[in-house]
């Protein structure tokens, strides 16, 4: 019995270690379209994102300010990454789909506002 415990806690532990790994690809720094300058990393088992520069002297206020959280892979797609967006202007949070690239240098942002989508490509720096 103890022994189908332990084996079952090793197979959970590296479960979530293998796919926290995957999602490591997205990991560092990357340049939207209108040159503001954004960094994912690993807060906890999941992954947040902050803006680090804008171009933009209205966007710089949104420096330092987190504005993805709770990313975590999608289950069927190792490329793909889906949480939350707060849009830094007013809090407001929306679904979002980050898709990478197959050779990482870009990923996709794909915004849900109900039947509205926004797209954005960013570029890893």
């Amino acid at each position: 019995m103890t022994t189908t415990i332990k084996i079952t806690f090793f197979f959970l532990l590296f479960s979530s270690i293998s796919s926290f790994g995957q999602s490591t690809k997205f990991i560092g720094k990357w340049q939207t379209p209108d040159k503001a300058v954004l960094e994912f990393y690993a807060c906890g088992s999941v992954v947040c994102a902050k803006q680090i520069s804008a171009e933009k002297e209205a966007d710089k206020k949104a420096n330092g300010m987190q504005i993805a959280k709770d990313l975590i892979q999608d289950k069927e797609k190792v490329n793909v990454m889906n949480g939350t967006v707060i849009d830094p202007s007013n809090g407001k949070t929306y679904k979002g789909v980050f898709t990478l690239s197959d050779d990482g240098k870009s990923v996709n942002l794909k915004v849900k506002w109900g039947f509205i989508n926004f797209n954005e490509k960013w570029v890893k720096l």
